[in-house]
């Protein structure tokens, strides 16, 4: 099929075309430079090879240059035969042979090319295949026992915190503070106690003393 039409393909159906090989565009009708036919050329985002003659009255070249400066594609090739025309080859002479032999191999290099990218597989694709290694799962496993050794020491000292917290908050705490002051408070009168015990004895006998002469004194003031 004609360029033009394989472009305008391309265009309406990218899902379906891997790249696109031009061979003399017709990027404008001879003699009429100013009716460029660059839609949709400029706006494929697809591979590109361009076979071109030098002096082909379809594309001067600074109307070529120009449009070339405002292409989208990826990746732009050009392969050129020098002096030849909108047909690229004329004749039958070992010359045109020999050319037309180029223009197939860079033909076939750059279709050959455009196939293998196409057959690899894309970076997300590829990221999936290293997830699924045999080797993916140990690193899993592995960094999931750091996990929990973490989270565990973690834990440790978390529960450690609370448990302090806990104390210093229930209600229990304040009893057993106050039951401490109430036994240290009942030991010191006891021994203070033991004391006055050990001095009572002694006070009851001087006590009994002073009576006793008390009475002395009293009967012999009723003999007198």
């Amino acid at each position: 099929m004609g360029c033009r039409v394989s472009c305008e393909m391309a265009h309406d159906w990218p899902d379906k075309a891997l790249g696109c090989i031009l061979l003399s565009y017709p990027l404008h009708p001879p003699g009429k430079e100013g009716q460029l036919r660059d839609s949709p050329l400029t706006e494929l985002q697809l591979p590109m090879l361009f076979v071109r003659g030098t002096k082909d009255e379809f594309s001067q070249q600074e109307q070529w240059e120009a449009v070339m400066q405002r292409m989208q594609s990826p990746r732009l090739e050009h392969y050129t035969v020098e002096g030849a025309g909108h047909s690229l080859v004329k004749g039958s002479s070992a010359a045109a042979k020999a050319t037309l032999e180029d223009v197939c191999q860079a033909v076939q290099q750059f279709a050959a090319s455009v196939l293998a990218q196409a057959q690899q597989p894309a970076p997300q694709q590829a990221r999936k295949v290293d997830k699924a290694s045999p080797a993916a799962p140990k690193v899993a496993a592995g960094r999931k026992r750091q996990a929990r050794k973490k989270s565990q020491a973690g834990g440790n000292d978390s529960e450690a915190e609370q448990a302090k917290e806990v104390d210093k908050a229930s209600p229990a705490a304040p009893k057993v503070a106050a039951g401490k002051r109430k036994r240290q408070a009942r030991k010191k009168p006891q021994a203070g106690g033991n004391g006055s015990e050990a001095e009572g004895p002694a006070r009851a006998t001087e006590k009994k003393a002073t009576g006793r002469q008390k009475g002395k004194g009293t009967g012999k003031k009723a003999a007198d």
